[in-house]
């Protein structure tokens, strides 16, 4: 999966931002700016803050939830980004060992048992994120 051009801690900062914008005082401070009683005593206006009340209910509980959502794919990126490094290390070391005089093929099994681990849950990280998407 190309998660190479994801930039986690921008996703995680600008995901919390939106989030942290989404906070209880803002839905208070659109409550209140069409409560005022003497001002708004027409029944339009007791349905329309009714359903501003809905949709701050429900619509901005979603997109929290939403956010919450691709804060945890952030996650799941960043935990692929790791397993691709630590396969580029376990490689590494492979090279190393094959390279010996008398290289430790019992180490290199191991190293080998280690990658297709890291694969296995790469490939779980993947179906993980496909289905929350």
């Amino acid at each position: 999966m190309a998660f190479e051009s994801v930039d986690v801690s921008r996703a995680r900062e600008a995901l919390r931002s939106i989030k942290n914008s989404l906070t209880t005082n803002k839905e208070q401070e659109i409550l209140n700016a069409i409560s005022d009683t003497s001002v708004f005593q027409t029944d339009a206006f007791t349905q329309l803050r009714e359903s501003i009340k809905k949709l701050i209910e429900t619509r901005y509980k979603d997109l929290s939830k939403l956010i919450d959502d691709y804060l945890k794919i952030v996650d799941l990126v960043e935990e692929y980004k790791k397993l691709e490094e630590r396969i580029r290390k376990l490689e590494r070391s492979i090279a190393r060992e094959e390279s010996e005089e008398e290289p430790d093929y019992s180490y290199i099994r191991s190293l080998r048992r280690e990658i297709k681990e890291c694969q296995k849950r790469m490939n779980e990280i993947v179906q993980t994120v496909d289905s929350m998407i």
